[in-house]
């Protein structure tokens, strides 16, 4: 495997593609730590992913041998 890559359709279709080496996959983002600034793709400003390896119950295993994708939809001035 050379890259991941997975396609984002909530508007216009973007492609988002991964190094398999690239250490974000081996870190989890949440709370806080998920912004516009550290997400792993930034579709717009309200939808913030982060992309990493894990367990098959999705929880952050570095060796793991599934991939989840977590996002953070949020509402901005009561519009999406």
């Amino acid at each position: 495997m050379v890259a991941i890559r997975f396609l984002e359709v909530s508007g216009t279709a973007s492609t988002f593609s991964f190094n398999q080496n690239d250490a974000r996959r081996t870190t989890r983002l949440a709370g806080i730590g998920l912004n516009a600034l550290t997400a792993d793709s930034l579709e717009t400003p309200v939808e913030l992913y982060d992309v990493f390896y894990s367990n098959s119950a999705g929880v952050l295993a570095a060796n793991g041998e599934f991939l989840t994708i977590k996002a953070t939809y949020s509402v901005v001035n009561g519009v999406r």
